[in-house]
């Protein structure tokens, strides 16, 4: 017996071919479609490497390549671990006033000509 994935029903009805030639299946609980047995699965570990590749502000195309998703996919997956991370990082520049010399804020800088 066929279970969705998401919705854990049982309501289970077949709903054409995929372009590959895989038997399409439809939920009637939610209405999503999904092929049984499919390799195109994205695990957790992977979902974790996605996320830490974002961190690291590698571009959309490298991860996509890497990792083997598809920039669809990539996109609202990044869309939702941006949408966690907070507005207000709560960084402190205090810090920065610091290292700069006072001299080096002057107006009166001219540039050598």
């Amino acid at each position: 017996m066929l279970i969705c994935p998401s919705y854990t029903s049982g309501k289970i009805i077949k709903n054409g071919k995929t372009y590959y030639g895989k038997q399409n299946h439809i939920c009637k609980g939610c209405n999503r479609q999904f092929v049984v047995n499919n390799q195109r699965t994205i695990t957790y570990e992977g979902k974790q490497d996605v996320s830490a590749l974002l961190l690291e502000r590698v571009s959309l195309r490298g991860i996509t390549r890497s990792m083997g998703v598809s920039m669809t996919w990539l996109m609202a997956y990044a869309s939702i671990v941006w949408n966690e991370t907070p507005q207000d990082l709560k960084a402190n520049f205090e810090w920065l006033d610091k290292l700069t010399d006072k001299r080096n804020r002057s107006t009166n800088y001219k540039s050598p000509s």
